[in-house]
């Protein structure tokens, strides 16, 4: 028996924004409440993708199981892409050690500092990171940009070399300021509105980024397996490390900064996690792991965790790309909502390239098949390569009984 879901209407639409007619409930076999914490979710059709992921659908509803926890969502253009900060990319790293030290010297005002090692040890990479954070201070208060949580405090720690705790708790409201707006950081982008992470996912899916070349939009090689997604993170993920793990060594945070002054910021309602690695001494090689792959390894070593999903990945073909990102901007989730100010409106115009007719959305409804079909849940998958996340092996209970007896 199937239930028919009135359209969803929205002050700032032009209308109807997609009807789908589909189970009230998900699917059997998908495994959320009972299934562990890592779970994949591949759907076909952008509007189940989009109905799941609101707050009002099948997944995070008020009256769903997942939907009484507090969840951050995040948006890429590929589903190979894992949560590895940009100062850990390798584009990050480029901007952070090839800039030779003297074309910073009139922002920082030190003409004599020396040149670094590529990423050979922590203190290389914590003092690549200072640099750049102190150009973008400096350069920002050169020309009058209010800077947030300004203080004497915060320049002198700014002067100082970085330690282990690097970065320290007064610089995270900079740090934050300095992310969303390029500069490469430790910091991974989040919003608790999941309609914003699918609008990043299915622009960066339709190259949105090069919509000022000449052949916009471009044109995509697509083999059918490429793939957007969208990562939900529950944040019991984040909370029950401090509460049973006290000895654990990375921890992960939540970072949220001042909304006042980041027009940006407060468009997405952005936050941010942070990972700490407390036995990252300064001689020691980075550890660039990345957070996904953090997590996997907490949950084959530690056993107290629970068994409804925390970490979810929701894919959705390229191909769908262009319906999603109508659906979101007929919801009024666009260039000019998500980026306020003159240069967001110029991008909506570039933005409307993508989006379709609604003759095109009519006739791209996905019948009661498909959506009947979505999704369909994958086991959590990890690379053939990546050994050090793989499930350790436990001693029998009895062997375990045994040893603390002796």
């Amino acid at each position: 028996m199937t239930q028919v879901i009135p359209p969803v209407l929205c002050p700032q639409s032009c209308g109807i924004i997609f009807a789908p007619v589909l189970s009230p409930t998900l699917p059997d076999g998908l495994g959320l409440l009972d299934g562990g914490p890592f779970r994949e979710l591949r759907y076909e059709t952008a509007d189940l993708f989009l109905h799941d992921l609101s707050p009002h659908g099948r997944l995070f509803g008020p009256n769903e199981p997942l939907g009484n926890l507090r969840w951050l969502f995040r948006g890429v253009k590929d589903s190979s892409f894992k949560l590895v900060p940009s100062a850990f990319r390798e584009l990050g790293t480029a901007r952070l050690f090839a800039t030779p030290p003297k074309m910073w010297s009139h922002l920082i005002g030190d003409a004599d500092l020396p040149e670094l090692p590529e990423r050979q040890r922590n203190r290389h990479q914590y003092e690549a990171e200072r640099r750049v954070l102190l150009a973008f201070f400096h350069a920002a208060d050169l020309y009058g940009l209010p800077l947030p949580e300004d203080s004497q405090r915060l320049r002198k720690t700014l002067e100082r070399e970085p330690d282990k705790n690097w970065p320290p708790v007064d610089l995270l409201s900079l740090l934050a300021l300095a992310q969303h707006y390029g500069c490469p950081t430790r910091l991974l982008d989040w919003s608790p509105r999941s309609p914003v992470a699918a609008w990043f996912a299915a622009s960066g899916a339709l190259g949105f980024k090069e919509r000022e070349r000449p052949e916009f939009p471009p044109s995509r090689t697509d083999t059918g397996d490429n793939r957007l997604l969208v990562w939900a993170l529950c944040e019991y993920e984040l909370t029950l490390e401090k509460k049973l793990l006290d000895a654990t060594r990375y921890e992960i945070e939540v970072v949220s900064a001042p909304h006042a002054g980041n027009e940006n910021l407060h468009a997405q309602h952005g936050v941010f996690t942070l990972t700490r690695d407390h036995k990252a001494f300064l001689d020691r090689r980075p550890d660039l792991s990345a957070l996904d792959v953090l997590l996997w390894r907490r949950h084959c070593s530690e056993k107290m965790f629970p068994q409804h999903a925390t970490v979810i990945r929701l894919t959705l073909p390229w191909s769908q790309a262009r319906r999603l990102l109508t659906l979101l901007a007929r919801s009024g989730i666009c260039s000019a909502a998500l980026f306020p100010g003159y240069s967001g409106v110029a991008d909506a115009l570039w933005e409307s390239r993508l989006l379709m007719s609604a003759a095109e959305l009519e006739s791209t409804r996905p019948s009661d098949e498909q959506l009947h079909a979505d999704p369909r849940c994958l086991p959590p998958s990890r690379d053939a390569d990546d050994r050090a996340i793989r499930p350790r092996k436990t001693r029998p209970a009895q062997a375990r009984r045994m040893r603390t007896t002796r």
